[in-house]
């Protein structure tokens, strides 16, 4: 799928990019000093600006936005 064109956060630039590391949620919000419940409303908004139904589709479809 083609890149979105979305504006992204710095905490989702963030998340996606641990996710894309394949971490889980409670690392994430580990790594990053926030609470789970936080990482998943990011997560939440990062699926439905990019229409993607899982982890996998997030990255792929946000891979441009790793690479920057």
């Amino acid at each position: 799928p083609e890149a979105p064109e979305v504006e992204l956060t710095q905490h989702q630039r963030d998340i996606l990019r641990l996710v894309s590391l394949g971490m889980p949620d409670k690392a994430i919000a580990d790594e990053l000093k926030l609470a789970a419940t936080t990482i998943g409303v990011h997560l939440k908004r990062l699926n439905k600006k990019t229409d993607a139904h899982s982890r996998t589709a997030l990255v792929m479809r946000c891979l441009p936005y790793l690479q920057a």
